[in-house]
């Protein structure tokens, strides 16, 4: 029975059971680790299930470590334990585990919680998406005659809290049960190390495992992907979705669950214990202390607070205004700041007019958990997306975005930013069948390409293009849509500093100045 439940889900994902030993990497780093899988952890006889009643994980905690001589784990099982932790070490053998065709990824079906099929990863450098560490996942997969569509095939992807692993969301969340009810994936990453606390190369992590479920065969709709997290898990939701909301993918996160995750994660380290304060500001994490490495932990951070209140020039939780956002929180949480966080979002998204639903509750002075949630209650609100908005969607006709890196954003797509800088630019598209779009308040973009098509403006007829900045620095925009030079190209009366057509994309390029000073662009077809 076991055999045939591999070869089952071999066939789902793509691979060539074999029994060949893993990648030189793995071997070289599970030698210097300690910590190997030795014998490779068999899934025959299953494992113990515990921790269904609630979630661990305070976001105050200190780190949990794999010593350096750790003893080789014991087969999967469900239970959490310090082996699990840290960096993610491979076994020395793949008896038991596929080896995928790219021959550095392993995978072995594990005890599921539900009729629903579940399996670990283990994906390898350079397919894990950093250079040297191996990253973790779990997967349940739906099957069964009951199968919806794959357009109506959704993920969820859920986020544990700190210092537990990736189990922690199949043990304690209730996402099992609702995304097999629904006939969706779970999605559990691990993000390279336990503590991660949303650093960017956890989320380059998740971006390498969802291009290695795309290459392995898993078909789902990959605009019907939510997030949701728990504690340092709820920061991993939104801040993964904030910087997901390119239309290119690799996702474009529809939905957001926050159950009281650290909302504002330099506030965190700023008054956290000497020991978070260097776990925090190791290589493995942040590379340095916010004031030492301000960009690393400004782009990931969804939102500063102060005195109780969100910071709007730093508030990049905005780029979710137009999605389903459910927030939940005990309001008796030991951890006050994270209550402080969440209600500083919500009262910042409220006010800028999201789709937010918000859920407080009285669960006792000493609980931070998972089960404080109903997460039934929380799906259902996500799941009105049935897909994440479109490109040329703004939520009212304007959205302000926050961008830290060279990324497509609803109808836009940054080509050029400051070093080390997160980028802000409002983008407002003229309304009542007017051709025009402005792009306001720009800072730290150099280069923006607008896609006339998905603002639903055309180049056939006069255009106007509203720009200007605030950090004093000339803004090229690149204008997409433009199969012909057009007739006439004016900024404010005059002249730009720049323009030029491009045949072969149809692009027009446009600076309408050298400082960055307001201008109204006049285009004529």
């Amino acid at each position: 029975m076991l055999r045939s439940s591999l070869s089952l889900f071999a066939g789902i994902v793509g691979f060539a059971f074999a029994a060949t030993t893993v990648p030189a990497w793995a071997q070289v780093q599970a030698g210097a680790g300690g910590g190997a899988v030795a014998g490779g952890g068999a899934v025959a006889g299953g494992g113990a299930v515990a921790g269904a009643g609630g979630g661990a994980g305070s976001g105050q905690a200190g780190a949990r470590h794999r010593p350096a001589a750790a003893l080789a784990p014991a087969p999967f099982t469900w239970l959490e334990d310090s082996a699990t932790l840290g960096p993610v070490v491979g076994p020395l053998t793949t008896q038991g585990w596929w080896v995928g065709k790219d021959g550095l990824s392993l995978a072995k079906l594990v005890p599921s919680w539900t009729s629903d099929p579940t399996v670990e990863v283990l994906l390898f450098p350079p397919v894990s998406g950093h250079p040297s560490k191996a990253e973790r996942f779990l997967l349940q997969v739906p099957t069964g005659p009951a199968l919806p569509p794959i357009d109506e095939r959704g993920m969820v992807i859920g986020f544990h809290p700190f210092s537990v692993s990736e189990k922690s969301v199949f043990n304690a969340s209730g996402l099992p049960q609702i995304c097999d009810a629904r006939g969706w994936y779970l999605l559990a990453p691990y993000g390279l190390t336990d503590t991660n606390m949303g650093n960017v190369a956890s989320q380059d992590a998740l971006d390498a495992i969802l291009a290695w479920l795309r290459t392995n065969g898993i078909a789902y709709n990959e605009k019907r992907v939510y997030t949701a997290g728990f504690s340092m898990g709820g920061l991993n939701a939104v801040s993964y979705a904030l910087r997901h909301q390119s239309p290119q993918g690799p996702v474009r996160i529809a939905g957001v669950i926050n159950h009281t995750g650290t909302m504002d994660v330099i506030d965190q380290y700023n008054v956290g214990t000497l020991q978070l304060q260097q776990l925090l500001a190791n290589p493995d994490h942040f590379g340095g202390a916010p004031l030492q490495s301000p960009f690393a932990w400004a782009r990931v951070n969804p939102i500063r607070v102060q005195g109780g209140a969100a910071v709007p020039a730093s508030a990049q939780a905005v780029n979710l205004k137009d999605l389903p956002i459910y927030l939940h929180w005990n309001s008796q949480d030991p951890n006050t700041n994270l209550v402080q966080y969440n209600r500083a979002l919500r009262d910042y998204l409220l006010a800028q007019g999201a789709l937010v639903a918000v859920n407080e509750v009285q669960a006792g002075p000493s609980t931070h958990a998972w089960s404080s949630l109903s997460m039934a209650q929380a799906v259902d609100f996500v799941a009105q997306a049935s897909e994440a908005p479109a490109p040329g969607d703004l939520g009212g006709g304007s959205a302000e975005i926050f961008a830290d890196r060279l990324a497509a954003y609803r109808m836009s797509r940054v080509l050029a930013i400051d070093p080390s800088t997160v980028a802000r630019y409002r983008l407002t598209v003229g309304s009542g069948g007017s051709n025009a779009i402005a792009v306001q308040g720009a800072r730290g973009v150099r280069r923006l390409e607008l896609d006339l098509e998905a603002a639903g403006l055309t180049s056939a007829l006069a255009l106007s293009v509203t720009s200007w900045t605030t950090d004093f620095k000339p803004l090229t925009l690149v204008l997409r849509g433009f199969p012909n030079p057009p007739s006439l190209v004016l900024a404010s009366g005059v002249p730009p500093l720049a323009v030029a057509h491009d045949p072969h994309k149809g692009e027009l390029l446009v600076t309408p100045n050298a400082t960055g000073a307001f201008a109204v662009i006049d285009i004529l077809p």
